[in-house]
């Protein structure tokens, strides 16, 4: 069995952490904004933010294949 492992430069990897966390963000200040606003209440700010460790990333897949030699 052959197995491909893949590897991001460490300058490509900081460019998706810095967008990964850039669009996480946002997104958390936009959903923060609409509970407010369902509440009433306007004008959110953050007063923390925490970073999850994010978990390996395992990719795979099988194939069952058969085949039959021959002409026809």
């Amino acid at each position: 069995m052959s197995q491909v492992e893949w590897a991001l430069t460490v300058k490509r990897r900081e460019k998706l952490l810095k967008e990964t966390r850039t669009r996480a963000v946002h997104d958390a200040v936009t959903r923060a904004q609409q509970y407010a606003e369902a509440l009433g209440l306007s004008g959110v700010r953050p007063v923390a933010v925490a970073e999850l460790v994010p978990e390996h990333i395992d990719v795979s897949a099988t194939v069952d294949a058969r085949f039959v030699v021959g002409d026809g």
